[in-house]
């Protein structure tokens, strides 16, 4: 859910206007296997609702209780419950229907009104642990790096340093949860298979761009309200990319397609993709290497292979190829070149 400030002001807060009290249930230890990783969190509100996730089943339900139990006590005393009730240790076995075999711990954390906006991935937050060991939000970073609370319990240079683990142990019982890694996706045609791609790379955390100079298929209605809709045809300026963009290639017009390519092939990205057939890829691939233009770091045709040709069916391939390379963070990689999608 994403470094381009001005876009990630687009991102909101999911509590929006949410008038009840908030706890997070946030992850702090994984021990063994099991379907969540320390720095992962879900929101628990007080009507018995919830946002996000940790890796379902019998886990997530045991936070929720744990949860009602804390609002049911603060209710009661008008004070924090204790650290054991806002720590759930949570075995994997087969006792519990969900027999991964690890060891999960997790804290629970109430928001203060005055943080709220800290309750989104693209933000970065900050944790102590109070006299009585429990787990207390003190402040961070929006996703617009607007600085709220205190930040003065750890160094800026940690905060904004490359990639780690989500959550990292600092000094004075202190704990940082990094903002989710949120690489920037460009996707040029704003056409049938983009208008289904959007939305998909969006929830799996990709900062999407949609570029197209058609004033009837540049409509921001057509896409979510986070996917930045830019009605042109080209990117404005190299300036914008970073070695981290991701560049997809699915115009209404194979010159237009190209034209973009030939501007772009030069580019320091992540991946630079064209959608197409076998046949385009060959065409395309020989008439870059006619004009001298390395066509190495290029992937054409894009997607994995054999999963359809109907728009959603590749959007689905698509994102399922970006997913895969970027699990095994080898977004940066030479292509293989047996993908097929439909032009």
């Amino acid at each position: 859910m994403n470094t381009n400030v001005e876009a990630l002001q687009h991102f909101h807060n999911p509590l929006g206007e949410q008038p009840y009290p908030v706890l997070e249930a946030l992850i702090t230890s994984v021990k063994g296997s099991a379907p969540t990783q320390p720095g992962d969190s879900m929101l628990l509100l007080s009507n018995g609702r919830w946002l996000g996730s940790v890796g379902g089943g019998n886990l997530e339900w045991k936070l929720m209780q744990a949860g009602q139990l804390s609002w049911w006590r603060w209710q009661e005393t008008g004070q924090l419950p204790s650290a054991s009730t806002m720590t759930i240790d949570h075995g994997l076995g087969c006792h519990t229907d969900q027999c991964c075999g690890g060891r999960v711990e997790a804290r629970l954390v109430m928001v203060p009104p005055t943080l709220k906006a800290l309750m989104n991935e693209q933000a970065q937050r900050i944790y102590q642990i109070d006299t009585e060991d429990r787990l207390q939000l003190v402040g961070g970073f929006t996703a617009g790096k607007q600085s709220l609370g205190d930040t003065s319990c750890w160094q800026p240079q940690v905060i904004s340093g490359g990639k780690s683990e989500r959550l990292n142990a600092g000094a004075d019982r202190t704990l940082l949860r990094k903002a989710k890694d949120a690489p920037q996706l460009w996707i040029f045609g704003a056409g049938h298979i983009a208008r289904a791609l959007a939305p998909l790379a969006s929830a799996l955390d990709f900062r999407v761009s949609v570029f197209d100079g058609r004033p009837q298929w540049a409509d921001p209605a057509a896409f979510p309200d986070e996917v930045n809709v830019r009605p042109s045809a080209f990117a404005d300026s190299l300036d914008q990319a970073d070695h981290n963009t991701t560049v997809l290639i699915m115009t209404h017009s194979h010159k237009l397609d190209y034209e973009l390519l030939q501007q772009m092939s030069s580019w320091n990205l992540a991946y630079l993709g064209v959608i197409g057939s076998k046949t385009k890829a060959t065409r395309f691939r020989h008439r870059l290497d006619n004009e001298g233009i390395d066509d190495s770091n290029v992937h054409m045709p894009i997607g994995l292979p054999d999963m359809g040709k109907a728009p959603m069916a590749v959007a689905v391939s698509c994102m399922a190829e970006l997913l895969q390379l970027r699990e095994r963070q080898q977004l940066s990689t030479k292509p293989d070149m047996h993908h097929e999608a439909s032009a």
